[in-house]
């Protein structure tokens, strides 16, 4: 929690906040869209209690993914990555701001 302050998936057009109504024990179903969004937030030490290096104030980095949930050939949950074609290595994003 000290360098990822939120959960790492939520369901797809519903900002983490908006589902408090839902839970989240239901069981992961065949149709459902979540995104997987792993997250590191690093505290800028001016504003807070030092985290990290100095040289790592204010950095933050997400990489989101959003998957669809569905059945594959044997009945079994499986998952297709819609955004497989998004840029996300360090060398994709670099050529990408070229």
């Amino acid at each position: 929690m000290k360098f990822c302050p939120h959960h790492v998936s939520h369901y797809l057009g519903m900002d983490v906040h908006d589902t408090s109504a839902i839970s989240r024990g239901i069981p992961i179903q065949a149709g459902m869209v979540l995104t997987i969004e792993p997250a590191i937030y690093v505290t800028d030490s001016k504003t807070a209690k030092r985290t990290s290096r100095s040289e790592f104030d204010g950095i933050c980095v997400r990489i989101e993914d959003d998957i669809l949930i569905h059945l594959d050939t044997n009945q079994k949950l499986s998952c297709e990555i819609l955004t497989h074609h998004c840029p996300k290595t360090v060398q994709d994003i670099e050529n990408l701001m070229r």
